[in-house]
């Protein structure tokens, strides 16, 4: 959905980890510790809007170059969301089999950086044997997790470091290498099974494809090259490989799926590949919007966000973008008016290239404002 440049400005708080139970918003250090969020009827969608409300201004968007990327502990790198868990790594899997349809449109650069793809399956393996073992056993042989019994043995993947990662958890992982001779970072491999939707991962519908250099790749995006992207440059070259940082993000969108693919791969519906449709050539790529609101009603409308995390492996040095999607109806804002209210603020407050951006016309900015004021006002 959203481009990597959402990851890439940053802004250095002071920021206190606590413990892994904090039942205030207000005081944990992290979302995935408010036990509020945790709860069944909580939108996640919205957990980073609500976590992140201020009383006046704008918080995590637009704030000029200023967006927010906050410290990272290890023990919130991954969400284990067990309502959800189960559907999603069942379309992953389906995603990503190689005798499907599906795999060539999420996945890229499976073959290269071998090297780099191993070393975060190990870390990620790591993480999960560390901080979630509730939900998973690891062994030297072995994964199992425990949500659907599927055991997955580190054998059969030895040359698919990435296929196993994508059907271990709900997240998406992108990996950029060094290029010295141009002085910068590539696209080198990943799988986007529920991020990137509306641009894809192979230069579908945008310039993110392998080999893409992160100036090429934000060609579209309004505003970054090439201030933001000198800041960009820096930041990834003082990134430590002990150090972790994440932000959240999120778009209006269409009601759907958490995949394009969703009912095709669930009931067996012929779906239109709305998203993912190639043949666009540069020009076409530049100037088009990331998606078209057009004259949806509000039930119609979802909010699509992204908990983005960004890390350096140790030994490779390649960075790594980790991405959980997660998408609910516009209309559950009524369950947690700070997040309604920072979504109608933000939108009033868009730029006009932002705003074609992302395919909101002046009435569908009108109708979304206006609803979400309401929510935030009579709450």
């Amino acid at each position: 959905m959203l481009t990597l440049a959402n990851t890439l400005f940053y802004l250095h708080n002071t920021y206190k980890h606590k413990g892994r139970s904090e039942d205030d918003p207000k005081q944990a250090s992290h979302p995935f510790k408010s036990e509020k969020y945790q709860e069944e009827k909580f939108p996640q969608s919205f957990q980073f809007l609500d976590f992140q409300w201020t009383p006046e201004g704008l918080s995590g968007q637009f704030r000029g170059v200023m967006s927010g990327l906050k410290p990272l502990t290890w023990d919130c790198l991954l969400q284990v969301d067990t309502r959800c868990f189960a559907k999603e790594v069942q379309m992953k899997k389906a995603l990503l089999d190689k005798n499907g349809k599906y795999q060539k449109l999420v996945t890229a650069g499976l073959q290269t950086r071998l090297d780099a793809q191993k070393e975060l399956l190990e870390l990620i393996v790591g993480n999960l044997k560390t901080f979630h073992q509730e939900h998973f056993e690891v062994t030297n042989e072995f994964v199992k997790v425990h949500v659907t019994g599927e055991i997955f043995r580190f054998s059969k993947y030895e040359e698919e470091p990435l296929i196993l990662l994508a059907q271990l958890v709900q997240e998406d992982f992108t990996i950029l290498e060094y290029d010295d001779i141009d002085s910068c970072w590539r696209f080198a491999s990943g799988f986007a099974a529920f991020s990137f939707v509306e641009l894809g991962i192979n230069g579908e519908r945008s310039f993110m494809k392998p080999g893409a250099d992160v100036a090429t790749i934000h060609t579209p995006v309004p505003g970054f090259n090439p201030g933001i992207y000198k800041q960009v440059s820096n930041y990834f070259k003082a990134l430590k490989d002990d150090n972790a940082f994440w932000r959240a993000n999120w778009i209006v969108t269409p009601l759907e799926g958490i995949s394009p693919f969703e009912e095709e791969i669930l009931e067996g519906a012929d779906t239109e590949e709305r998203h993912r449709s190639g043949g666009l050539d540069d020009q076409t790529k530049s100037a088009s919007a990331l998606l078209d609101l057009g004259t949806k009603t509000i039930p119609e409308l979802a909010v699509r966000s992204e908990y983005q995390t960004i890390f350096k492996l140790p030994t490779s040095g390649c960075l790594v973008f980790g991405i959980h999607s997660y998408i609910d109806p516009l209309e559950s804002l009524v369950l947690t008016p700070k997040a309604a209210a920072m979504v109608a603020r933000t939108t009033k407050n868009m730029d006009k290239k932002t705003l074609k951006y992302r395919g909101i016309n002046q009435a569908a900015q009108e109708n979304i404002v206006l609803y979400c004021s309401e929510v935030a006002r009579n709450a």
